[in-house]
């Protein structure tokens, strides 16, 4: 009996592979197989070699940054982990942008996300779009962005940060050197403030405020163009401490 059953699920096992070789096949033949319909939680757009090029994937399935086609856990993806959207990639399997967003009531309240970037070769956004809505607090901001130009820096500081992410919780002492020579690298951009230096930013804000600010390669604000909540119109110079110097009203 018990030999008689081992057969049954190997012929059932059997059968069931064969059906699925022979459904690809028949998809295979198929010069443009049409799918009026398809259900799934992530697509790879693929190159004929196996690299890919597009992610396409819901909240739980949307990687973190790819580096040489590597994929990093979500949680490096700072913000914006846990949401569904594309990740572009190119040539070399690096991410070079991407649109991620969200959206969830929370009791009797609610927020809202959409989040557009572009990034440079192996480099943060210098470019991004966003859309929010927090219980109807609406923000609409576009930013270009001053970024270091070291793509083999960048690089070592996403695999650190992928050790750091595997290792926190198994080998303390490990992940904290690692996380240090996270810092000191962060550090040394930050110091001389061209980690993240904004260039340019227009937005509307939900206090009624529309306008364009110009910043310098530090990220210093130099220039702003604003119409303000009641309607005025102004236009302010800035020096290098931030001090209003010249003002057109």
């Amino acid at each position: 009996m018990e030999a008689f059953l081992y057969v049954s699920l190997f012929l059932s096992l059997l059968a069931f592979v064969l059906s699925i070789i022979t459904l690809l096949k028949l998809i295979k033949n198929q010069k443009n197989p049409y799918f009026k319909t398809l259900n799934t939680e992530r697509i790879n757009i693929m190159e004929p070699d196996g690299r890919k090029r597009l992610i396409i994937a819901n909240s739980n399935l949307l990687p973190g940054p790819v580096i040489e086609g590597q994929e990093f856990p979500s949680s490096l993806r700072a913000g914006k982990d846990k949401a569904a959207g594309f990740i572009f990639i190119n040539d070399d399997g690096n991410e070079m942008g991407g649109l991620v967003w969200g959206g969830k009531k929370i009791n009797d309240k609610y927020v809202q996300q959409f989040y557009f970037s572009i990034d440079p070769y192996l480099q943060n956004e210098i470019v991004s779009f966003s859309a929010s809505d927090y219980n109807g607090e609406r923000d609409v901001i576009l930013r270009f962005i001053e970024r270091p130009h070291d793509p083999e820096g960048f690089k070592k500081l996403i695999m650190n940060y992928g050790k750091y992410v595997e290792l926190k919780d198994k080998d303390e002492e490990s992940a904290l050197n690692i996380k240090k020579k996270i810092d000191e690298y962060v550090k040394r951009y930050v110091d001389n403030k061209t980690w993240e230096s904004q260039r340019m930013v227009i937005s509307k804000k939900s206090d009624g405020y529309s306008g364009i600010k110009l910043y310098d390669k530090k990220g210093n604000l130099k220039l702003e163009m604003a119409v303000s909540e009641n309607g005025t119109p102004n236009v302010r110079f800035y020096d290098e401490k931030g001090e209003i110097v010249r003002e057109i009203k």
